[in-house]
Formats: C-alpha cells, structure tokens, sequence
C-alpha cells in the first residue's frame, strides 16, 4: 500500500474543496458537511486505487461491520478491508471515540481515522488534539505522513485557522512508527 499517496490524495481533494467553497461562498472547508467531505474523498480514494491499494476494490460507503456504528467508508478487496473514520472540526472525544470505534474491528481490516483540524494558525504544527490523541493511543496511532496544514476562510473564531489534516493508520500492536 502506498501511504504517502494516500495522504497526498486526501490533501489534495481537501484542498480543491477548500478553494472552491472559498471561491463561492466565501467560506472555507469547514463549511462543508462531514458526510459530504467523507464521501468526495472516498470518491478521489477510489479513483486512485490501483495506484493506492495495489489492485481493484469495492468502495463501501457508511456500513456498520458491527463495531458500535457505521465506518464512513471502506474498500474491500478480497479478505482485506480497508476502513476509514473522518471527523471534521470536532473534539477531542468525538475522535478519540471514532478511534476506539474502528479498535473493535479484527485484524482483517487496516484502519484509517482522518481528521480535518481546525488548528489556530500560529499552533498549527501542536494542536493538543493531535498531541493529547497521540498521547492516549501510545503505538496505535501511526501517522501515515507529515501532516501538513492550509489556511482557511472561516467565521466561527475571530483569529486566522488553518485546516491541518491528520491520517493516522491504527494498529493493535505498541510498536510505533511512521509509514511513508
């Protein structure tokens, strides 16, 4: 699998998507509902694929594997399934419960949380989001490349904010590393 690819496509349909609100409405990525953000980049995933994941997959959208709710979406080839949590500009616990959510999965699914942080854009690179759920899941959350970071236009805060997107791959195991 390639990671760094799969991190550069989400990114890049991120930011289109930013650009375009931006163009019209005056408002930034975060204006955009999560279903819909969750499924563009599904889409854009899927249209990669081979490149990605190696070969062909079925694209799932917002099934329930039995694990305490719908995953937003999933590809699957063969045995393997690939399974996929987003949250957008949200809390600490609403990701951190999307995380244990894709833990009850078993070792037949790779798993993914993506998360679209609206980090200030002068704490960007240490948003206590990240840090406090990297914190929790010692080894499990494994960033799957540098996260990088985009301003954009918002209304919610007075202060400028960046869009930072975080991919990590979970894994049951403690060891830790970084995937490229």
């Amino acid at each position: 699998m390639n990671y760094s690819l799969l991190y550069n496509t989400i990114h890049k349909i991120i930011e289109k998507e930013d650009s375009d609100l931006a163009s019209l409405t005056g408002k930034g990525i975060f204006y955009a509902p999560e279903l819909y953000l969750a499924f563009i980049v599904g889409k854009e995933i899927k249209r990669e694929e081979a490149s990605i994941f190696g070969h062909s997959t079925e694209w799932i959208r917002e099934t329930n594997f039995g694990n305490g709710g719908p995953t937003d979406f999933a590809f699957k080839a063969g045995k393997r399934t690939y399974a996929f949590e987003l949250k957008v500009r949200d809390n600490y616990h609403s990701y951190a419960s999307d995380i244990e959510k894709l833990n009850q999965l078993d070792d037949n699914y790779d798993k993914f949380f993506v998360a679209l942080v609206d980090s200030w854009e002068s704490k960007k690179d240490l948003d206590e989001r990240i840090l406090s759920l990297e914190n929790q899941f010692p080894g499990q959350l494994n960033r799957i490349n540098d996260f990088r970071s985009f301003p954009t236009l918002q209304d919610r805060y007075k202060g400028k904010v960046c869009c930072t997107l975080a991919v990590w791959k979970i894994q049951k195991t403690r060891a830790s590393k970084t995937f490229s």
